[in-house]
């Protein structure tokens, strides 16, 4: 049988001691105040001095508000659209919708594809972008641009691009005008 040091047994009495003691009523009614106040939407009652933890909704928003290594998905896609567009001569902040530079940036690619070199102009415009390396052409990520949120090939291309960066090492850097890249750590 073993047995506990006596300096054990003390520290552990005066850790005891140092704990104040809380009537079990008050704490089961607090309890259920806070149950009946969440259920309700409510802000908990606060019982000691401590702050209150933020709410899932507080955290998500505080991280898309101030995290700038968590990019997500459809932001990328929205970042490679913009890209795409002013590659073709359109930019974002001529029209007053996405709506809108969707479609003058469609019209663009029309153009551009019904010229003559129009095929060696779109495969430029593909290398410049990075859509060869992810295995899309223009057309896929043009076509994508009308629900950026829909799981279609260019968002494949993108999860599995962020995939192979988190497993390879990689991370994503933002540059000196505000665009991310993946850079190898």
């Amino acid at each position: 049988m073993t047995s506990i040091s006596s300096t054990n047994e003390a520290a552990l009495l005066i850790l005891q001691q140092s704990i104040s003691p809380v009537n079990s009523t008050d704490a089961k009614k607090t309890d259920g105040d806070n149950l009946v106040a969440i259920a309700h939407g409510q802000p908990v009652k606060q019982t000691s001095g401590m702050s209150p933890q933020p709410t899932a909704a507080q955290s998500k928003i505080s991280d898309a508000l101030f995290s700038v290594n968590d990019r997500s998905v459809t932001q990328m896609k929205l970042d490679l659209i913009d890209r795409a567009g002013e590659a073709l001569g359109v930019k974002k902040s001529d029209y007053a919708s996405m709506d809108a530079f969707v479609a003058a940036t469609k019209k663009a690619f029309s153009d551009l594809k019904s010229k003559p070199d129009g095929a060696q102009a779109i495969a430029k415009i593909e290398r410049d972008l990075g859509l060869d390396k992810l295995g899309i052409t223009l057309e896929d990520l043009i076509n994508s641009a009308d629900d950026p949120d829909k799981n279609d090939k260019v968002t494949q291309a993108l999860k599995k691009q962020l995939a192979e960066g988190a497993e390879g090492g990689s991370m994503l850097k933002q540059d000196e005008i505000g665009r991310y890249q993946v850079v190898s750590a």
